[in-house]
């Protein structure tokens, strides 16, 4: 499987280690990335420099299975409609939320072909002690469950009132879309239906 990635960020670099690590089990190969702030990356005991010719041409030309997106949420769209417009059949691995805001999020969905996968990258699933609870729920052992409340806080340090994180024109809809998806994303698995969001409350500290 040939593997392209897109933002070499925290998550890039994550995303990268976990190939790296099951290169031999699933015959994995990363044919190269694309970040303008990072010049090279190693696999595989070889140096990949970023490429600046990101295109469907590009795309088809180099046969890419798999792309890994991690970029700040602005970009996304566009790679993904640059990935789509190939109509290959291939797999993305984007970092959560699916773009800027809904409607964009409803134009990846519209150009998405059958024979296209898109997987969103909602993690929390996977910590220990929520696997766990998922596990605990499923087997009825709290039985009956009719309200549950979810707190969370952001784990970044004091550097991150200035990243692109909490900056409306990159990362859009705020805290309900990031990292509040993640609460979402954990309702939906909790309760095993489709949920829908009846009113939100933001409370800014000054």
């Amino acid at each position: 499987m040939n593997i392209f990635l897109i933002g070499m960020g925290n998550m890039g670099q994550q995303r990268l280690h976990a190939v790296e690590q099951l290169k031999k089990e699933y015959n994995l190969n990363v044919i190269g990335f694309y970040d303008p702030f990072v010049d090279s990356i190693k696999f595989n005991n070889r140096k990949i420099y970023s490429t600046d010719n990101f295109s469907e041409e590009f795309i088809v030309r180099n046969k890419i299975d798999f792309f890994i997106i991690g970029t700040p949420h602005n970009l996304i769209y566009g790679f993904i409609k640059t990935i789509l417009l190939t109509k290959l059949p291939l797999t993305i691995l984007v970092e959560k939320p699916l773009g800027l805001n809904l409607d964009e999020a409803t134009k990846i969905k519209k150009l998405k072909q059958k024979h296209q996968n898109i997987f969103v990258g909602l993690n929390y699933r996977f910590y220990k002690g929520i696997s766990m609870l998922i596990k605990d729920i499923n087997a009825n052992k709290f039985g009956r469950i009719n309200s549950l409340n979810i707190s969370m806080g952001h784990g970044h340090g004091s550097k991150f009132k200035n990243s692109w994180n909490i900056n409306k024109k990159q990362a859009g809809g705020g805290v309900v879309l990031d990292p509040g998806i993640h609460v979402i994303n954990l309702m939906q698995l909790f309760s095993k239906s489709k949920i829908k969001l009846i009113s939100s409350h933001l409370t800014k500290m000054n």
